[in-house]
């Protein structure tokens, strides 16, 4: 019944897209919680 280049597209777009902005917001607050805990062991 469905076409898999229907699918597909959507599909390539969000790993081209979403994906690479999920993983680069994820690790940017990761990084910025280590950095937040490191200057609170200082104090």
């Amino acid at each position: 019944m469905f076409d898999a280049e229907v699918l597909m597209a959507p599909l390539i777009i969000f790993m081209v897209i979403v994906a690479p902005l999920w993983l680069i917001l994820h690790y940017r607050s990761k990084k910025q919680v280590s950095q937040g805990l490191s200057e609170h062991e200082h104090r």
